[in-house]
């Protein structure tokens, strides 16, 4: 999806790479339906790089809503049952939750770094670099919002992760810079010892 929405350009027709942006998150969302409540997101990531055009939303949104259609047409014709219930608790435990900890403290961190190297790169980089980038932004801060709601709702935060996609994207830019090389390059290790790790724990 954020390849698609890569291509789209200011001045150039966006019916077809906005269709294929909605129906890449619908099919997302067929799998792992909280997804269901990033629609109005796409239309802002769309709205961010070009013009408000009402038919270019109108089409990312049929794209979006065809492979749940196809997924609910075929569980109904297999007469199977489906659980409505998005917002719906799974078994905790204290591992989970140190797990959850360590991954918040290790990822704020990163996460910073990122943010700060992408404000420096902004600062002399095009427009359309800074539109893309606000793109991110919008992801980044959407799965925040999703997790916030789930950790209020239902005190778990597995929506977060929603966010990791932001993060794996800005992560590069914390590299650019000899300042934060070393110390970028060691968070990296770390984390993907503990992403490895916690497996076992």
């Amino acid at each position: 999806s954020f390849f698609q929405l890569f291509n789209l350009e200011n001045n150039e027709d966006g019916r077809r790479v906005s269709f294929n942006t909605g129906f890449l998150i619908g099919l997302a969302a067929s799998f792992h339906p909280p997804l269901i409540f990033t629609l109005p997101l796409i239309w802002l990531m769309i709205t961010r790089i070009r013009p408000f055009i009402f038919r270019e939303l109108l089409l990312s949104t049929i794209g979006f809503f065809i492979p749940l259609i196809y997924g609910y047409s075929f569980v109904f014709a297999q007469k199977s049952t489906i659980n409505w219930n998005i917002l719906e608790k799974t078994t905790n435990y204290s591992q989970k939750q140190i797990i959850f900890l360590i991954s918040i403290i290790l990822f704020s961190i990163s996460g910073l770094l990122s943010v700060i190297g992408t404000r420096m790169k902004n600062n002399k980089s095009s427009i359309r670099f800074k539109k893309l980038t606000a793109i991110i932004y919008l992801n980044l801060f959407g799965g925040i919002a999703l997790g916030t709601v789930e950790i209020i709702k239902l005190g778990q935060y597995e929506w977060f992760s929603f966010s990791m996609i932001a993060l794996s994207l800005f992560l590069p830019f914390s590299f650019f810079y000899k300042s934060t090389n070393l110390f970028a390059t060691i968070l990296f290790y770390i984390i993907f010892m503990f992403s490895f790790g916690k497996f076992f724990i």
